[in-house]
């Protein structure tokens, strides 16, 4: 039960563009430059310091950096 709702937490957690940026070990550079290119974040405003994250986009930024492929 415990994992589950730990599970659904993670989820539905939402992370700023600094926030993936640290956890990634990535500069904002690299996340909004992931982002224009349509590898992150699905449906962006122009702004991006209201640009929330969620735990996919995470993963993906953390494949794309370690130069791995989700497909």
């Amino acid at each position: 039960m415990m994992k589950e709702q730990f599970a659904r937490t993670l989820e539905d957690a939402r992370l700023t563009l600094d926030e993936v940026a640290v956890s990634c070990s990535v500069s904002r550079e690299w996340v909004i430059e992931h982002v224009q290119a349509g590898i992150l974040l699905g449906d962006t405003g122009a702004d991006s310091d209201v640009w929330l994250f969620n735990s996919r986009d995470m993963l993906r930024a953390r494949v794309r950096h370690a130069g791995l492929s989700l497909d």
